[in-house]
């Protein structure tokens, strides 16, 4: 389950994990005639988010090297709505014969299910999962010009007022962290949704919209326009050797703020153990390659060696790095097994999420 997601057969390029097993050449060369299932074909590649944000980046950046792998054309569809809802029911909905793929938040859809919304599709039964190209490495972050500097800074607010919340989508995975972090931390938050990706999210921050929000570290790190906002808490089992937040602490793990200063956190340290590990499973989870269920096994399987060979190219492993974008590759049957047991390690959130959701304005 998550936290050992089949660390033999993962490849890892962002934080110094050994490469998985053989070479893209290798991997090319394992497809051998099973490419051919979709040679020449036209995907459709649905992307739930804005272009510019993490997910768009991910699915363009893999493009030419998915497309060099099994001989196809991909076009880019970026259906925006609901957090991703809407592009991820796109793909679940779609005719299983490969020409419908696209990118999915596997974070969020483990607990959104989990919650019993009933909205949101079964990222076990409705999906066909190819591949993990990263996981989530999210951070709680605030608004810096309005003198929120560190995590301190956004407690002390909280006490005096209900802080304000910028989320995509109450299914979201920024939801499910901020809601998870206000319990831990004791916080009156208040969650205000409908920004269609991070970037939109980041300037209602920096306008003054709201206080606070969750995103990837790669959102905002690296982007000179957005030096007033603060991150405060990472939300991983360690911190990042990144300089540029090196500085911050981070919440799980033995080193984490749970362990090392229980003070900060009103609920007991079972609890809020329980709660922090949850959070670091699903984010585990990460970004996910997928198509429909029911595709025939043979097609699945020319997809996913497929996929998995663009992935480990090397081409696309410099193009992520230029990109600034971590990748922490792991094979769709790893992450087809694991989701039941990831699904229980996420179970503490459901309430949360829940109780949180019916006090979004």
């Amino acid at each position: 389950m998550c936290g050992g997601l089949a660390i033999a057969e993962r490849t890892s390029h962002a934080v110094g994990r050994r490469p998985a097993s053989g070479s893209a050449a290798a991997g090319t060369q394992r497809l051998g005639n099973a490419a051919a299932c979709l040679q020449g074909a036209r995907i459709r590649w649905i992307v739930g988010w804005t272009p510019g944000g993490g997910f768009d980046t991910y699915s363009r950046l893999a493009e030419p090297f998915i497309e060099k792998a099994l001989d196809v054309e991909i076009a880019i569809d970026n259906l925006t709505g609901a957090g991703g809802l809407v592009a991820a029911l796109t793909i679940a909905r779609a005719r299983p014969d490969g020409r419908t793929l696209g990118i999915l938040n596997g974070s969020g859809l483990l607990w959104g299910r989990d919650s019993g919304s009933g909205r949101n599709p079964d990222l076990a039964g409705d999906f066909t999962i190819l591949a993990r190209v990263s996981q989530r490495q999210q951070v709680l972050v605030a608004n810096g010009g309005a003198g929120l500097e560190t995590l301190d800074d956004v407690i002390a607010l909280s006490r005096r007022r209900a802080l304000v919340a910028g989320i995509t989508a109450p299914n979201s995975s920024n939801f499910a962290s901020l809601a998870a972090i206000s319990d831990l931390l004791g916080l009156s938050t208040e969650y205000v949704p409908g920004y269609p990706g991070s970037r939109e999210v980041l300037l209602g921050l920096l306008r003054g919209d709201c206080d606070i929000t969750c995103l990837d570290i790669e959102s905002f790190i690296d982007d000179p326009e957005l030096e007033n906002v603060r991150p405060v808490l990472q939300l991983v089992p360690e911190r990042s050797t990144d300089p540029r937040i090196a500085h911050v602490p981070h919440l799980t793990g033995p080193a984490g703020l749970v362990s090392m200063k229980p003070e900060l956190f009103p609920r007991e340290s079972a609890r809020s153990h329980a709660l922090s590990s949850a959070i670091a499973a699903y984010l585990e989870f990460g970004r996910l390659f997928a198509g429909p269920s029911g595709m025939a096994p043979a097609l699945r399987g020319c997809l996913e060696q497929g996929i998995h060979a663009a992935l480990t190219d090397p081409g696309f492993v410099e193009a992520a790095r230029r990109a600034g974008r971590s990748i922490d590759v792991v094979e769709g049957a790893v992450i087809r097994r694991d989701i039941p047991a990831v699904m229980e390690a996420v179970r503490p959130i459901a309430p949360i999420t829940a109780a949180a959701a019916r006090r979004i304005r």
